[in-house]
């Protein structure tokens, strides 16, 4: 690869080794661990293609978010054991300058395609899934046509790229709601009238097109400030949870679900308004799988944080730390109140009370010097627990000082807590303190 420019060698080098490598590799001999990988001779095929393509003027350009954001990537399309190379590029002035070009693997090396392309200024997200149901993958592309124009198009890959799909969006997802093993398109867009509504996009004759529709609680601005998450209902049932964020900093959240009698059904919706009933201020948190138990839950932040005072400043504080309730919705039943944590998400860490707890939760905080933040957990009053976040040299000494225990370390920062008076009333011991302290993990941009 010596007429390679070293980033695009680097970039499908990465993208090659990632199909091989699913944990350490053990060499056989010394002279192995000082041997470069190689890249096989149908690799170099298709380096040359993209050393031309660049000579030509074009520039490697990932999509800007989810989780297929490489500019290179290896995808078997077609299901056949093989995986294609999608290359995703720019060609500035250009009438369409956005490009991906499809290579095919073939006689020991790869040829193109085709070429999929677009008018715009990015491409925002790429997915790979089977819409159809035949067993192929199409390839779900979000182009970013302006500052306030995004399309979504479903491409079928073939010599002559067909559309299965097109519309505007501004969020949209993949999803099986209805369970008949194939996923369908679930898109949030303002329609003719400029109302919000999700539409669900389903294959019938091989053609996808929108067969339900389900009015929205916000404006797809506010949308853009929330979340949509794909999970499930505490009885299993296949859900989308569709979250805005208004200027008042209340999260509204929609719970989409795939009902015979109705097809698509908010079934968060108050019938007197028409809109969600599941309101909540926001705190920088979308709904999750809080606890592993497979469902997805709610966030509803208690409506101010003990050490927020009032106004614009209590706002900020809550919107960083505090006690959350989080609650789960099963078909038609009335909402539950199904676990309560304290979250801090400006130290990184959310505590999980445990169901033993007993009265009114409450919190304290604390900042003891420059590398130490203290949070006191208590009872009707009564202290229960205290939880540290330690900076600094000497931060895994203070972490074990006293009664304290060390919980989590991460990124220079350990994570101590100790039990207080409080705790045995509470049922708290070290185990469950343990159990019920996690750190808040970075997730993809949606």
């Amino acid at each position: 690869m010596k007429h390679l420019p070293q980033r695009v060698a680097a970039l499908l080098l990465a993208a090659v080794m990632s199909l091989t490598l699913t944990g350490c590799m053990f060499r056989s001999s010394v002279e192995d661990l000082f041997t470069l990988p190689r890249v096989s001779a149908e690799y170099e095929g298709l380096s040359q293609e993209l050393d031309d393509l660049q000579k030509q003027g074009y520039e490697l350009v990932g999509p800007s978010t989810g989780q297929n954001i490489q500019p290179v990537q290896m995808v078997d399309l077609d299901n056949d054991g093989l995986s294609e190379a999608l290359v995703f590029m720019r060609l500035q002035d250009d009438e369409k300058p956005l490009k991906i070009f499809v290579f095919r693997p073939e006689d020991d090396t790869y040829h193109r395609l085709c070429v999929i392309e677009s008018s715009g200024t990015a491409i925002d997200s790429v997915q790979y899934e089977d819409l159809t149901g035949n067993g192929r993958l199409e390839i779900i592309v979000g182009w970013r046509i302006s500052a306030d124009v995004q399309t979504v198009a479903v491409y079928v890959p073939q010599p002559d790229p067909y559309v299965l799909l097109q519309s505007g969006y501004t969020r949209f997802t993949v999803t099986d709601l209805d369970g008949d093993g194939v996923k369908s398109l679930l898109l949030f867009r303002s329609d003719n009238d400029g109302q919000p509504v999700a539409g669900l996009y389903i294959r019938k004759d091989d053609v996808i097109s929108a067969s339900y529709s389900s009015v929205l609680s916000y404006t797809m601005a506010e949308l853009s400030r929330g979340s949509v998450v794909v999970g499930k209902l505490s009885d299993g049932t296949p859900a989308v949870f569709a979250t805005g964020v208004n200027s008042q900093g209340m999260a509204m959240t929609d719970i989409l679900v795939w009902q015979e009698s109705g097809g698509l059904t908010n079934i968060a919706q108050d019938r007197t308004t028409s809109l969600t009933a599941a309101v909540y201020p926001y705190m920088q948190l979308k709904p999750q799988d809080i606890d592993g138990d497979g469902s997805v839950e709610i966030p509803a932040p208690e409506t101010a944080a003990a050490d927020a005072g009032s106004g614009a400043a209590a706002n900020t504080a809550a919107a960083v730390r505090g006690l959350v309730r989080w609650i789960s919705y099963c078909g038609d039943e009335s909402p539950d109140v199904h676990c309560v944590t304290y979250h801090d998400l400006s130290a990184g860490w959310y505590f999980r009370l445990p169901d033993t707890w007993q009265g009114e939760a409450t919190f304290t905080t604390a900042e003891n010097g420059a590398y130490e933040s203290q949070v006191v957990l208590l009872s009707n009053g009564q202290p229960v627990a205290a939880l540290y976040a330690l900076t600094g040299d000497n931060r895994e000494k203070r972490a074990m000082m006293g009664s304290r225990m060390a919980l989590k370390r991460q990124n220079g920062i350990t994570y101590g807590g100790e039990l207080l008076a409080g705790a045995n009333y509470c049922g708290l011991d070290e185990e469950s303190l343990r159990l019920g302290f996690n750190l808040v993990m970075a997730e993809w941009a949606a």
